[in-house]
């Protein structure tokens, strides 16, 4: 079994990713976490690392084709895997690979609380830091993949968690989940 989770920062999937592959015994790849470590590796910021790869596509290709390989591998060895960022869908889609593709959301005054519980600052600096990464990540998938973030089309499931705790939210994934593996 394969799970994709998609959604914009602070939507709730990397706490609902991590609920669902314990859930189900899932091992739990993060793409994000690979591009934090790319942005690193090179001395820059996520946002910084952003606007980098909106002029260098091979940043992109390279963590698409990383996390696409360890997909792969993982299907190969027969283990159950969760792949959660914000082309998880996306990218199990593009490459026909047999999976339940969730994305969540929330609205982003939500989302902007939620990511100063967990990093702190300032309300309208993590808006304005939200919307120049949303901006960068949509036009930068729109000219490589011809993708459009906001596409739901794709995905088996969509979540607004809004106003939802998220044992609400992986109570519903969870019923999603059993009734696509029946």
């Amino acid at each position: 079994m394969i799970v994709g989770i998609s959604g914009p920062p602070g939507s709730g999937k990397t706490t609902l990713a991590k609920a669902l592959s314990e859930r189900f015994g899932l091992e739990y790849m993060l793409t994000g976490q690979i591009f934090r470590q790319m942005a690193e590796e090179r001395g820059m910021t996520l946002s910084d690392f952003g606007r980098y790869a909106e002029s260098h596509p091979e940043v992109d290709i390279e963590l698409d084709n990383l996390v696409i390989k360890r997909i792969k591998r993982a299907m190969g060895d027969e283990r159950d895997a969760l792949l959660e960022g914000r082309l998880a869908g996306f990218m199990l889609y593009r490459a026909k690979i047999p999976s339940f593709r969730i994305y969540i959301t929330a609205r982003p005054e939500v989302r902007a609380k939620r990511i100063k519980k967990r990093e702190g600052g300032e309300i309208s600096s993590i808006m304005r830091d939200m919307a120049e990464r949303e901006r960068s990540e949509r036009e930068r998938y729109l000219n490589l993949y011809s993708f459009d973030l906001r596409n739901m089309d794709i995905y088996d499931l969509v979540i607004d968690s809004s106003d939802m705790d998220i044992d609400t939210v992986l109570e519903r994934a969870t019923a999603a989940i059993e009734e696509w593996k029946a």
